[in-house]
């Protein structure tokens, strides 16, 4: 992909940005009443979204900026676009089957184990460790402190 053509990219995905910044965003996530300390549930996904509109028009004023605009650069080998595709393909599975059938206690380890087992850590012992600490730390914020109920799946009965 040639810089000119990476530096369009980053600035369509900064216009993406203003557009569920102004558009998306006051429509589906409530920004609060005001009346109570703290953030509304319209902060982090504003944040978020502002953190990346601002690295893309960076990054695109850096490509264009560069001294060889011409030069290519190889972003994807073939691999990697192959590791990627399933690596996508099975957090959409986790996401959309695996949880709502499973739940989240039997899924998520899975899950984990598969992935970073399929990224190259053959330690069992490290994978096992990994998910555990993701499960407990998880489980500690969201259900613990927070009182989000996590998918139990057919645990629920």
């Amino acid at each position: 992909m040639s810089k000119q053509v990476e530096s369009l990219f980053y600035l369509a995905i900064a216009v993406t940005c203003l557009f569920l910044v102004f558009m998306v965003f006051p429509e589906n996530i409530p920004q609060g009443t005001g009346d109570r300390q703290g953030v509304s549930s319209g902060f982090f996904p504003t944040m978020a979204v502002t953190i990346i509109f601002i690295t893309s028009i960076l990054e695109a004023i850096s490509l264009t900026r560069s001294k060889d605009k011409n030069e290519v650069r190889a972003i994807w080998s073939e691999g990697d676009v192959k590791r990627a595709a399933i690596i996508f393909a099975a957090c959409i599975t986790y996401v959309f089957i695996a949880l709502e059938t499973v739940g989240f206690y039997i899924a998520t380890p899975v899950f984990l184990i598969g992935v970073i087992w399929f990224l190259g850590e053959k330690s069992w012992w490290k994978l096992i460790t990994a998910a555990v600490v993701v499960i407990l730390i998880v489980h500690f914020l969201l259900a613990v402190q927070l009182g989000v109920t996590l998918p139990q799946g057919f645990f629920s009965d």
